[in-house]
């Protein structure tokens, strides 16, 4: 797998007679620079907000880069219908890297994301939209590293609320609280997202930091925000959990209680005493392997 800065060609929708599927192709656009904003020259593609960048080389490939600064962000997104209840199997390269020095990782949270929204619209405003409680984090992992090499990600979402379209950004806590010449890069390539039916095998993927290549099948925590009060879901490939606990930004640790809803998924309750902030969620398997992922609890 190459090692490039950059991310390569992304995609089209195209319906299927049995089941919705979006492929790589359309991604392969006719300029470089800034080919998000409306008119997009990257077909069904637009910019979320800010200034993501098409890169590479027209006769042979081209790819989008994303990237947060104190001046500018920078997400896109495409359509599609995402259902609640249905299985979708979601796949793409990423690579995300950022030059924050440890305290200033501590304290602004990078991260890159994958959501499901709605309400998204071409804008080349730098503001990040903030629609957290009307779309649904899919999958994202923290930024620790400068340098970093392609990731193949690969997982099952099964959405907890409908939604239409399908978003990728990196983000921080505070933007306009970084250094000058701060930032946080997010590359992505080869996305593809198939409807499954119940007789596909489901895969899960792990978001703890590695710098391996390999798919890694393991567990997936659908229900992120998590509002308190509410019936919140892991869905993973193995049940055997032994422990599940909340870890705040202090290190403060809370078990939490859990049922076994089916082979493949986990309920849970978080109290309303709970604060609301971000936490990590830990989850101890009975062979000892411990799966952690950034949440938010609201």
């Amino acid at each position: 797998m190459k090692t490039t800065l950059f991310l390569t060609t992304f995609l089209l929708i195209s319906f299927f007679s049995i089941s919705q599927n979006l492929t790589n192709g359309s991604l392969s656009g006719n300029c470089v620079g800034n080919g998000f904003s409306a008119p997009s020259c990257i077909k069904g593609w637009a910019a979320s907000h800010g200034i993501p960048v098409v890169s590479g080389n027209l006769n042979t490939n081209t790819w989008a880069t994303l990237r947060v600064t104190k001046e500018n962000g920078g997400g896109i997104f495409t359509n599609y219908n995402f259902v609640v209840g249905k299985k979708y199997e979601i796949s793409f390269k990423v690579k995300a890297v950022t030059n924050l020095n440890a305290e200033e990782i501590k304290i602004q949270n990078p991260s890159v994301n994958v959501r499901t929204s709605s309400n998204l619209t071409n804008t080349t405003s730098e503001k990040q939209p903030q629609i957290e409680e009307t779309s649904e984090l899919v999958w994202a992992i923290d930024v620790t590293k400068s340098k970093s090499f392609w990731k193949t990600v690969k997982f099952t979402f099964i959405p907890i609320q409908n939604n239409t379209q399908l978003w990728f950004y990196p983000s921080v806590e505070n933007q306009f609280k970084l250094g000058i010449n701060s930032m946080v890069q997010m590359e992505i390539d080869d996305i593809l997202v198939q409807e499954l039916n119940d007789n596909n095998l489901v895969h899960f993927q792990n978001t703890t930091q590695t710098n391996s290549d390999d798919f890694i099948e393991s567990v997936v925590v659908v229900s992120n925000p998590i509002f308190r009060g509410h019936i919140s879901k892991i869905f993973t490939n193995d049940v055997n959990l032994k422990e599940i606990s909340l870890i705040d930004l202090s290190g403060n640790t809370k078990n939490i209680k859990f049922t076994i809803a089916n082979k493949e998924s986990i309920n849970f309750i978080l109290d309303e005493a709970t604060p609301p902030t971000i936490y990590t969620l830990k989850m101890t398997h009975k062979n000892g392997k411990v799966i952690t992922k950034k949440i938010i609890v609201q």
